[in-house]
Parts: C-alpha cells; structure tokens; sequence
C-alpha cells in the first residue's frame, strides 16, 4: 500500500514495475496476482494500466 499523503506520484507505479520485473525475470513465477477493494478506483485503474485484468470477485469477503 502507498500511504494517501504519496499516493498521485508514481510510487504505485515503481513498485508494479519492479514486481512485474521480478516476477517475469524469476522462471518459479507462473502468475502474479492482486487483490483489491471494488472502491479502489485508483489502485483498479493502475493495476489495469499495467496489463492485470479482472478474473473474478469474491462477495461478502470483507465486513466493514
């Protein structure tokens, strides 16, 4: 998670890049995945802009 004063200024970004690379560079790795809040547009979009796509939701996971 990125702390909401940081958040707007590529740290988001920089992280998932150097995950991705990670994760593509280390031949153990099938799959990276993430979860995220349906109300987190924000992280939705990034994660969209990245190249992840939605493969399901999980209802009633979280009671706030």
């Amino acid at each position: 998670t990125v702390r909401p004063e940081w958040r707007g200024k590529g740290i988001g970004d920089a992280l998932l890049d150097r995950l991705i690379d990670w994760g593509t560079s280390n031949s153990s790795v099938e799959k990276l995945a993430l979860s995220v809040m349906a109300a987190n547009t924000g992280a939705i979009r990034l994660y969209k802009g990245l190249g992840f796509e939605e493969e399901g939701r999980r209802f009633k996971e979280i009671k706030l």
